[in-house]
């Protein structure tokens, strides 16, 4: 028996969350070419979701694509940036909120 515990990784699927720490708003770019980004959920360090934000949309293909995330009206601490593609959080970044 095999028990895999954690987010699946997807070959073809990259993306990087900046500036972190942050105060505010971080600019989350994705590089990938094969799955379209619905939304992205932001969760605390306790796994409640705190917050949904809208995707770069199914109509945009470019192979660079950047989104922005505000985070201000958060309390200080940790967080996790979660793509959503097809239904599926498919990744995970850490976000460090302060001041």
């Amino acid at each position: 028996m095999t028990i895999t515990v954690g987010i699946d990784n997807h070959d073809t699927f990259d993306f990087k969350v900046y500036p972190n720490p942050t105060t505010g708003v971080v600019n989350v770019q994705i590089t990938n070419q094969n799955s379209t980004i619905t939304e992205f959920r932001v969760y605390d360090a306790y796994g409640k979701l705190i917050r949904v934000v809208d995707g770069v949309g199914a109509n945009n293909y470019s192979p660079m694509q950047t989104a922005q995330i505000d985070l201000s009206g958060l309390a200080n601490g940790v967080y996790f940036v979660k793509p959503v593609v097809d239904g599926n959080t498919i990744a995970a970044r850490k976000v460090i909120k302060n001041q």
